[in-house]
Parts: structure tokens; sequence; C-alpha cells
């Protein structure tokens, strides 16, 4: 007899550039938050507010670009991937 996988579902916080910006929420660590119109996204560390983060998906952002490239500089073995960098494990490295 198999046993049922269970059903997970992520669901992003969501909402409209303004509506971020006025409300200036703090986001629990790891929680993202994107916005509705550029779907760039930020992800909170529970203590900075939105005004106040960087984002994480923007191409131009200093801050993705230096965790890459320390990332890619690093030869610590990572045993979370198999293959290649991940963003997400540079995430839960960095602690952004």
């Amino acid at each position: 007899m198999t046993t049922p996988t269970p059903r997970r579902r992520v669901v992003f916080r969501k909402d409209t550039v303004e509506n971020w910006i006025t409300k200036n929420p703090i986001l629990l660590y790891g929680e993202p938050g994107v916005e509705d119109e550029t779907n760039l996204m930020k992800i909170g560390d529970g203590e900075t507010p939105w005004n106040q983060l960087y984002y994480f998906n923007d191409p131009s952002s200093e801050l993705l670009y230096d965790m890459i490239q320390e990332h890619l500089q690093d030869s610590t073995p990572h045993s979370v991937y198999d293959h290649g960098p991940s963003l997400v494990l540079l995430y839960e490295n960095k602690k952004v």
C-alpha cells in the first residue's frame, strides 16, 4: 500500500506597489512579497520594513549581484543541491 503524498501550496504575499509603500509592512523571516505590477520580489528578515528591503530578483540590484558573486567564488561544497548554484541556497546562506 502506498502512502498518499500530501498536497502543498506555496502562496507569495502580493500587493500593488502603492499598497506596499503605503503600508510598509515587516515581512516575516524568509517571507516573500511580490509587487503585482512589476513582479519584483523582496524577502523579509522579520525586522526590516518593506521600504528598506532590497529587491531580491531585480537584475540591477547590487545586493543580488554581490550575493551571486560571493556564492560563485565560494568553494565550500553544499549538500542541499546536486548541480550548480542555487538562489534559494544562496538566500539561506546569506540570511539577507
